[in-house]
């Protein structure tokens, strides 16, 4: 996990760095959700899971499937971010976030 440091508040949000445990540099930096936002994103995965309640399980497979092959082509990416964030080796990374998120993508 990155160190996080409180920022001053911004238009009356809470504002977080992360920083890379390893470095020191940041990594980013963002606004904490207040409790409308909160609201709003459940408000948005109940309709989203709905709509994937009423998905067909050879859609599933279809989405799962293509969002399996995103992560397989940007896989370097992925890797960049949560090293920086974690501050893990890239094996590491590889090993235990990636590998563990294609299996499970390809599970069915």
């Amino acid at each position: 996990m990155g160190y996080l440091t409180e920022l001053p508040a911004e238009g009356g949000r809470r504002r977080l760095r992360v920083d890379n445990p390893v470095d020191g540099t940041e990594v980013l930096t963002f606004s904490v959700a207040n409790a409308a936002d909160v609201s709003d994103m459940v408000a948005r995965a109940r309709s989203a899971q709905a709509r994937w309640a009423r998905t067909s399980v050879a859609d599933r497979v279809k989405k799962m499937h293509a969002a399996l092959a995103i992560l397989v082509a940007e896989h370097e990416q992925f890797i960049s971010r949560l090293t920086a964030e974690t501050g893990r080796a890239p094996l590491d990374t590889l090993m235990i976030e990636i590998y563990a998120a294609c299996d499970s993508m390809n599970f069915y």
